[in-house]
């Protein structure tokens, strides 16, 4: 598999056989998708990350692996969105249960800002989040981002979206 991305602990890297199972667990969660539109089927997830494997495309999401450990413990990236109408890329974590309020999440998402500036040369990156999701709230705003707006998503759901100049 290759590294994408690297951090003290933590790194991205390509989809392989051996990640599709966690991340499964991962995006059938409760608790860890409860901000983000809720527990996924589990097939589609599978046959997601079976489209993506050995895939690096700048804008998707990646396998991110605790170092110590070799073990995966989220998905991470940048992906192409539009918000009412205008593209943009998003930047996007989800980390397992277990892992949360360790610091993961902002260690990888200032990687994936240095990423976003250098080498991708992108101007700016947003971050869609739940209004009662204070701890990426805090996440984003300890990385430089700034409330941009409100916005309703499809399913009438209404998030804040936050955005960085870069």
């Amino acid at each position: 598999m290759k590294i994408v991305l690297e951090t003290e602990r933590l790194y991205l890297r390509t989809t392989g056989e051996d990640v599709l199972e966690p991340m499964v667990a991962l995006w059938t969660d409760p608790a860890v998708t409860a901000h983000i539109g809720g527990p996924r089927d589990p097939e589609k997830v599978r046959a997601g990350g079976r489209e993506d494997i050995g895939v690096d495309a700048p804008f998707m999401l990646w396998p991110l692996i605790l170092k110590s450990t070799g073990q995966p413990i989220g998905h991470c990236g940048l992906l192409e969105k539009q918000f009412d109408g205008v593209p943009e890329i998003e930047l996007i974590y989800v980390l397992a249960a277990r892992h949360w309020g360790q610091g993961y999440a902002r260690e990888i998402s200032a990687a994936l800002i240095g990423h976003a500036r250098e080498p991708l040369g992108l101007k700016r990156l947003v971050a869609l989040i739940s209004p009662d999701n204070g701890a990426s709230i805090r996440t984003a705003l300890s990385l430089g981002f700034a409330l941009d707006r409100e916005f309703v998503r499809e399913d009438g759901s209404t998030k804040l979206l936050y955005a960085l100049d870069l």
